[in-house]
């Protein structure tokens, strides 16, 4: 350690009111081995340990009495119920329009797979729709409840608050969906909760029944043309065979033709199936996409068959000859209406169905009851963040102030010098 000599001479000037400061320069302190640092730490912590072990009890009375104001504030906060109902999605891919759309063919399946996850964001994008938040506001006068009526757009307030007092969880594993209201009424809470159920299954059906108007219309009309299709195609090979006497081509060619009607025929399918999901979901939506994807796929599959690309029929459509392919193209007509109609039969059928049927969205598990427990506040949990947040404030405050009067002179003093 440096000595007194290495110092230097001791340096004071007069302050002006008779007192003496001493402007002794400061050392710049020399490296600290490992071993120094380390008692130099030992020293610190023990130090700040007996400073408050020797105000423990001054501690512990700072943090009864602040737990005490925290358990008095607690109390003034009114209890909050939460009320719950379990609803169950019903599965779209299990029945009904989707399952036969689901039906139709490998490729189909693929676009549309399984599983009714879907269901929920369209659901919870019901529950939270402001239509249905404003109803609620007016059914349980929500604006008085909240004590709202002087604010300058009470309405929107109370949606807020409400939208705030709401929960909806979605369990993927289970696959049930749970509204939590919480209300300081128990009664109401669970009249709420029941009542979001019944704003689901109204606003849903309106919606759903709109869907299947649209699509039973689009499926009559694309029927319709099958249909007149279909007998025009049949008439105009009839009087193709009485006029050239062909009765039927060459195994290669009828197979080629056969297929390339099947492959027109899942072009058509999946343009049903596009149109089905298109009206129901809307451009954005990820399965109307992937069935888009699927339709242009199929149109590329078509063109490579034409154009003889296809291992399985090395045949191009241009290489029969002329009177040949004037009866491929009317056999394939009928074959591909013929497949069209058996698609859109079933299809015809079941929106029918799907528009005069009420839709129901959920399946109520368990209604909301009244809450006998309270869910909010949590005044144990509050005392003890309260006591244990005044520890920490008292013990800081107190190293502070041991550091300030040990400290404080020498730092008032280099301040001075720094001044002058």
């Amino acid at each position: 350690m440096a000595s007194p000599s290495d110092i230097g001479p001791a340096v004071s000037s007069d302050s002006g009111d008779g007192a003496e400061v001493s402007t002794a320069p400061l050392l710049a302190p020399s490296p600290l081995t490992d071993a120094e640092r380390q008692a130099r730490l030992e020293g610190a912590i023990w130090h700040g340990a007996s400073l408050l072990f020797r105000r423990k009890w001054w501690i512990m009375v700072f943090c009864f009495l602040i737990a005490v104001a925290a358990a008095a504030i607690s109390l003034q906060i009114p209890n909050r119920y939460a009320a719950s109902a379990r609803l169950l999605i019903p599965d779209s891919s299990g029945g009904g329009l989707g399952a036969l759309i689901g039906d139709l063919s490998p490729l189909a399946r693929g676009v549309l797979g399984g599983g009714g996850g879907g269901d929920y964001s369209r659901y919870i994008a019901i529950l939270t729709s402001r239509t249905v938040m404003e109803d609620m506001v007016d059914q349980f006068d929500l604006i008085q409840v909240y004590d709202l009526g002087e604010k300058e757009h009470p309405k929107q307030d109370a949606v807020s608050q409400l939208a705030s007092n709401v929960d909806f969880t979605v369990d993927i594993e289970l696959e049930f969906l749970e509204i939590s209201v919480i209300d300081e009424d128990p009664q109401r809470a669970a009249a709420m909760a029941n009542a979001l159920t019944a704003q689901l299954n109204e606003r849903n059906a309106a919606l759903a029944t709109q869907s299947a108007r649209a699509f039973r219309e689009y499926v009559e009309t694309r029927y319709q043309e099958a249909e007149d299709a279909l007998d025009s195609a049949r008439v105009a090979l009839q009087q193709f065979q009485e006029r050239n006497g062909v009765v039927e081509l060459e195994t290669m060619a009828q197979a080629y033709v056969e297929a390339l009607a099947t492959q027109r025929a899942e072009q058509a399918t999946l343009e049903i199936q596009y149109e089905a999901l298109r009206s129901q979901y809307g451009d954005e939506n990820p399965d109307v996409a992937a069935a888009a994807a699927a339709l242009q796929t199929a149109r590329r599959n078509e063109e490579t068959l034409l154009q003889g690309g296809d291992r399985a029929v090395p045949l191009s459509y241009r290489s029969l000859p002329s009177l040949g392919s004037r009866y491929a193209a009317l056999y394939q007509e009928i074959l591909i209406q013929a497949q069209v109609l058996e698609a859109s039969r079933p299809l015809l059928e079941q929106a029918r169905f799907d528009e005069a049927r009420e839709r129901v969205a959920v399946q109520v598990v368990d209604e909301a009851v009244p809450p006998v427990r309270k869910a909010e506040p949590r005044r144990t949990i509050i005392v003890l963040v309260s006591a244990f947040s005044a520890f920490l404030l008292v013990c800081a405050f107190l190293l502070a102030l041991d550091w300030f009067n040990r400290n404080g002179e020498a730092l008032f003093a280099r301040l001075r010098r720094t001044a002058a």
